[in-house]
């Protein structure tokens, strides 16, 4: 082989190379793009977790600030329910003495609705027999009006007879009395 063909074939090499060694940094810049995207994806990744991880140390004072509450109302609870017993005993007893006393009130007050009861069916009765003695006494009252009505217009009758027979009378008594003055 000559050098030339020897040469010829080197340069073909060397392109070939250089075309290799081309697609090889193109793929490098690639892969370097995706590394960077990689990182900033990461740093991302990384922002969430602090925050996420913030949030948690957050949450976890709430939940202990809660669960010291907790214990706090819990003991609360407990010296309510200490100080509850003996009132609810002291009530119990204080029932118990004065339990007799709303019985025999509780029997009063029925025995006073009874009565009530009583007075007020006693009191429809009389108001019943009131109005019933009412409408008799205004049904009396109309016929003795009618009565008397009619006792007036027999009285005015009379009357009217009466004068009527009084000026016959006196007529007559004018003509006797004229006859004996004549006579005399």
């Amino acid at each position: 082989m000559s050098n030339n063909d020897q040469n010829s074939e080197i340069l073909d090499i060397l392109r070939l190379v250089l075309t290799e060694v081309k697609t090889v940094s193109t793929d490098l810049q690639t892969v370097k793009n995706n590394v960077q995207t990689l990182t900033a994806d990461m740093q991302e990744v990384k922002t969430d977790v602090r925050e996420i991880k913030s949030w948690a140390r957050v949450a976890d004072n709430r939940l202990a600030n809660m669960e010291n509450k907790l214990v706090d109302f819990a003991t609360e609870f407990t010296s309510l329910d200490e100080k509850v017993g003996p009132l609810d005993e002291k009530v119990e007893a204080r029932l118990h003495d004065t339990r007799p006393m709303w019985e025999a009130l509780n029997l009063r007050l029925n025995t006073i609705e009874a009565e009530l009861a009583t007075i007020k069916e006693n009191q429809e009765k009389s108001e019943q027999a009131s109005q019933e003695f009412r409408q008799e006494i205004t049904l009396r009252l109309k016929e003795l009006e009618k009565d008397l009505h009619a006792f007036r217009r027999h009285v005015q009758i009379d009357v009217l007879s009466f004068a009527k027979d009084l000026a016959l009378f006196e007529e007559r008594l004018e003509r006797v009395e004229s006859k004996l003055e004549i006579k005399n």
